[in-house]
């Protein structure tokens, strides 16, 4: 069953030059940020085959040197109502969130 996907979660971890990990903070944030960020991307339309963001993305902070970064899918919902979770998340983040990179 192939599923065109409406919203998603997709989550993020970055490391510094010297591989260590960094409180990522959007550019109109009102936190110190977070080690995992999690970004909601809404209304995306995305089609099986198909790729999102190559255009568009998660504004920074103007003073983050971010080095590495990795990212996860945490969650979508489908346009006909099916909402996946994705089971790797938690082990995900506890493997990098706050952790330096190896």
């Amino acid at each position: 069953m192939t599923l065109d996907i409406e919203n998603g979660v997709v989550a993020f971890v970055a490391w510094d030059d010297n591989k260590l990990p960094m409180k990522i903070k959007g550019r109109i944030n009102f936190t110190e940020g977070a080690y995992v960020k999690l970004v909601n991307y809404n209304d995306i339309n995305l089609v099986p085959g198909k790729t999102y963001g190559h255009d568009s993305g998660f504004e920074l902070e103007e003073n983050h040197i971010i080095k590495t970064f990795k990212a996860i899918v945490v969650s979508y919902k489908s346009f006909n109502g099916v909402i996946w979770d994705n089971l790797l998340f938690e082990d995900w983040k506890s493997v990098y969130e706050g952790n330096r990179m190896n």
